[in-house]
């Protein structure tokens, strides 16, 4: 036995060891921990079959007529021949066939999509199916999608802020597979209302009109305001759901249909897209100009289309010297001609960079994508390991 198949068992052991064993290159712990369990008994099986089976052997009685009659089947050494004659006679065709189908293979791999959902490995007449499917009908879905939102200085100091989260939660809106989002703006509305003794017109507030602004800030300025915003976590639930402790932070609540990876990774693109065209403009202007030769004329598009900007950059300029703030140069070349083209770039970028934010796609549904596609791609790399290695293997064998 040892003689006869010892050396095509070991092989066939050895090449499936490795490919279970490739699943140590992947960064999860529990894939390394089942490639290296897998391997070692895939081998530990070969080494115990290869000296028992023999002894085994010697106290049975040899194998009858009847027994070995399977071993000689002329159809299978006719197929052995004309395969031993085919390599060695037509290794052209062999080689031309071969990349075709690799060709073909690679070409069928491309066509193909990853997808799953949150419900996959429940029947869908299973009751929670056909629950979550009404409620993802009636109000665009049950599952946590959450947009963190991060400033380098208090969330609610700036009507800018406000307004900006306002516009986003309006192109939310649109997709069609959130439901209606809550944020702080939402929480500013109803104090709003509250402090006008339950006013439906102070609720529905624009934060992008100036009207509507000038009002809020006498709410700001209230006390009825500070003593809301101003307590502890532990003393004020209802606002530690909208901001954390240093009120840097804010959160926007949404839910999402059980959509599957594929359209998870397209809504997370275009969710992205939404927020720095909305937050990141000037940042994303900035970044532009880094690697365009006109950076001098989109530096002074930000400070112009930004008040923000504008107002930081005069007073790092003057000093925040009054009187010569309110003769500042309108004009580019004035301005540079004055205070040098370098540091008029220099404090336009550090004013952009402190009104940029930083932002946090999560919930379950995208956690669950994400780790989706994290397993698919380490199935893959895993995939190519051992391809090549079992190629390797093969070829001492041959």
């Amino acid at each position: 036995v040892i003689q006869k198949v010892g050396n095509a068992t070991f092989m066939t052991n050895a090449t499936t060891a490795m490919g279970f064993g490739t699943f140590i290159f992947t960064h999860s712990d529990m894939m390394k921990e089942f490639g290296i369990i897998a391997s070692i008994n895939i081998l530990c099986m070969f080494f115990i079959s290869i000296l028992l089976v023999p002894i085994i052997f010697t106290y049975m009685s040899p194998p009858s007529l009847k027994h070995t009659k399977h071993l000689d089947r002329k159809w299978l050494y006719s197929a052995v021949d004309k395969l031993v004659l085919l390599v060695t006679s037509y290794r052209t065709a062999v080689y031309i066939v071969t990349v075709i189908l690799i060709v073909v293979g690679a070409f069928g791999m491309s066509m193909m999509h990853t997808t799953g959902n949150v419900v996959d490995d429940l029947p869908k007449s299973d009751q929670v199916v056909r629950d979550l499917k009404f409620f993802e009908k009636e109000l665009n879905g049950v599952l946590p999608f959450e947009i963190v939102l991060e400033s380098e200085d208090t969330i609610y100091k700036s009507f800018r802020n406000i307004a900006n989260i306002q516009i986003l939660q309006e192109e939310l809106s649109k997709e069609k597979y959130l439901s209606k989002s809550i944020s702080i703006v939402d929480a500013m509305k109803y104090l709003s209302s509250a402090y006008a003794n339950g006013s439906s017109d102070k609720y529905n507030l624009n934060f992008s009109n100036n009207k509507d602004k000038k009002y809020f800030a006498r709410v700001v300025n209230s006390k009825y305001f500070k003593n809301t915003f101003n307590k502890s976590k532990s003393e004020n639930r209802f606002i530690s759901s909208f901001i954390d402790s240093t009120h840097k932070k804010t959160r926007i609540t949404i839910q999402v249909a059980d959509v599957g990876t594929r359209s998870m990774d397209s809504l997370m693109d275009r969710v992205s897209f939404k927020i720095d065209s909305i937050f990141n403009y000037e940042q994303s202007l900035c970044n532009l100009a880094i690697n365009t030769e006109n950076k001098d004329s989109i530096y002074f598009k930000i400070y112009k289309e930004s008040d923000f900007v504008k107002a930081n950059v005069q007073s790092k300029l003057t000093s925040d010297n009054f009187e010569e703030i309110m003769e500042f140069p309108e004009n580019y070349s004035q301005i540079t001609n004055k205070y040098s083209v370098n540091n008029f770039n220099k404090f336009v970028k550090s004013a952009v960079d402190k009104i940029s934010f930083s932002y946090l796609i999560t919930g379950s549904g995208i956690i669950y994508t994400k780790g989706t596609t994290y397993l698919i791609n380490n199935l893959f790399i895993s995939l190519m390991i051992a391809i090549c290695v079992i190629a390797i293997i093969m070829s001492f064998l041959f």
